[in-house]
């Protein structure tokens, strides 16, 4: 899991790495999470985020500047309380 020692990033639930290491997929779609979202992750190879159905939070305008979304090619945001 995402707390736990010992585990590659590659590894944690919801996560998909290319052959060099770099995220490409996060996929936690109706996955019990709250809070407020974070808007500065530099993940340069991402290209799925989906995080929809879930309670997060925030203003949705500083989420999508704070992700470099060069190779993005899905998003599903949907169902959450963005502002």
């Amino acid at each position: 899991g995402w707390l736990a020692a010992g585990y590659a990033h590659c590894q944690w639930f919801g996560l998909k790495c290319n052959e060099d290491g770099f995220v490409t997929e996060i996929r936690m779609r109706k996955n019990n999470l709250t809070g407020v979202a974070i808007n500065h992750l530099f993940l340069p190879h991402l290209k799925t985020l989906d995080l929809a159905e879930n309670s997060l939070s925030g203003d949705l305008y500083m989420i999508g500047v704070g992700f470099y979304l060069r190779e993005m090619v899905h998003i599903d945001i949907s169902n959450n309380d963005f502002s």
